[in-house]
């Protein structure tokens, strides 16, 4: 009797095991399916909301209006590679701890440095780039680097008891196709 129940609990995993072998088989088809999907049909403009989750370093946690920048003077965010030839960049800032700052911030895609165009007048300011195809060829992963001269806690510069090293808080990132 315990060996007839030992082969039935047996057979029961065995039966288990199949099934998720072909459910795997089938995830597998279908990541392969969407993988093929995605890179024939990338969209041309792509939208980085930095009030979520990011993959990079030297950032604070989100807040109502943007994600700031810090402790330290470099911060980065790597993303999928997209489809295309050459790209625009926008980056929408929200607010920066010192004109100087903002002024003087330099960015790279995959360590090739990109000529800046920006509105400072107001915020949130608007910064704009072209990725020359160069820098972006041939990769499966995109590094965006943003450099700045100096980072500041606003306790230090506004009086206030937040003692974080803050640079720039950034809203939102903006990739479009122009090929």
């Amino acid at each position: 009797l315990q060996l007839h129940q030992v082969q039935e609990e047996l057979e029961n995993y065995f039966l288990k095991y199949q099934e998720l072998a072909r459910g795997g088989q089938t995830t597998i088809v279908q990541s392969s399916f969407q993988a093929a999907s995605w890179n024939g049909n990338q969209p041309i403009e792509v939208t980085y909301d930095l009030r979520r989750e990011i993959d990079g370093e030297n950032w604070y946690y989100a807040e109502a209006d943007g994600r700031w920048t810090g402790p330290g003077q470099v911060s980065t965010i790597r993303i999928p590679a997209l489809l295309g030839k050459e790209f625009e960049l926008e980056l929408e800032v929200a607010d920066a701890m010192a004109d100087d700052i903002i002024r003087g911030m330099k960015m790279s895609v995959n360590s090739a440095p990109l000529r800046l165009t920006q509105d400072w007048d107001v915020y949130p300011a608007r910064v704009q780039a072209r990725i020359p195809k160069e820098a972006i060829i041939g990769q499966k992963e995109w590094e965006l680097r943003f450099s700045f001269p100096r980072v500041l806690s606003p306790a230090h510069a506004h009086g206030s008891d937040d003692e974080r090293m803050l640079a720039v808080r950034m809203r939102r990132l903006m990739l479009r196709a122009t090929e």
